[in-house]
């Protein structure tokens, strides 16, 4: 059970703040949702397929964030 706004103090009555991290996955998922409508409609994308059906080769860019330059 929690409190009711009105008996909480002033500085906790207002909605917490949106958090950095959520606000940053949610932007990525647009992002890569409209770069998928985008290749979608490519013609590009079709011609592609034809040379390598795997693109876009997203298990070697997995690897690849994992490796340090050193």
């Amino acid at each position: 059970k929690s409190s009711q706004q009105r008996e909480l103090p002033p500085a906790l009555r207002k909605p917490l703040p949106i958090s950095a991290s959520a606000e940053k996955k949610t932007y990525l998922g647009e992002i890569k949702a409209k770069w998928d409508q985008i290749w979608d409609a490519s013609p590009r994308r079709h011609r592609f397929r034809e040379i390598d059906p795997n693109f876009p080769f997203n298990r070697f860019r997995k690897m690849q964030n994992q490796l340090t330059r050193a």
